[in-house]
């Protein structure tokens, strides 16, 4: 004879945005944990991908606490370190149960947002000529974050000069960073 559960389980749905556009983000995978132990989380359960308008669907979830994380992100698209819950409680008929998702702050959400690198860099550059004949230039490069979520990540280079010629004369005058 076949096993047939009565397990309560629930399905839970959200929806992957993108936080500039507000439109869905196709292609962003999540992960499913049982355990959290101050940031590591273990055990896991499931992994899933938005797929066709951002759509996202959780299947099997018995009652208790989950914790999902975004663990491979959308082509563009900067990583996040949120940890979301997921709460599973068993409905008084005995027979269903309701997955509800919280962010960080322990609100219920249906809609995860992600932001594109290419909207989270602010970039600028003015060249000023000093001195035709020394070839002097005041140049000034800046990069400013506009990221809405502070993430970590390895660091990137940002400026490269080539003087093939030889004829500029370099001279750094960089400022430390000041918040």
């Amino acid at each position: 004879d076949p096993v047939v559960s009565t397990t309560p389980k629930a399905e839970l749905d959200f929806i992957k945005k993108d936080i500039t556009t507000k439109t869905p983000v196709d292609g962003a995978e999540f992960t499913v944990y049982k355990a959290n132990n101050d940031g590591k989380l273990s055990d896991r359960v499931t992994t899933v991908k938005s797929g066709n308008g951002g759509q996202v669907k959780i299947t099997g979830l018995k009652a208790g606490t989950y914790y999902l994380k975004e663990t491979k992100t959308a082509d563009g698209y900067m990583p996040s370190d949120t940890i979301y819950t997921i709460d599973v409680i068993n409905n008084s008929d005995g027979k269903t149960a309701t997955a509800v998702l919280k962010n960080s702050n322990g609100k219920a959400t249906d809609t995860i947002y992600n932001q594109k690198y290419e909207t989270a860099v602010e970039t600028g550059k003015k060249v000023q000529l000093v001195d035709w004949d020394e070839r002097t230039y005041n140049i000034t490069l800046n990069a400013s974050s506009k990221a809405q979520a502070v993430t970590a990540a390895d660091p990137i280079e940002v400026v490269m000069v080539f003087d093939t010629s030889g004829s500029m004369h370099f001279r750094s005058t960089l400022q430390p960073y000041q918040t």
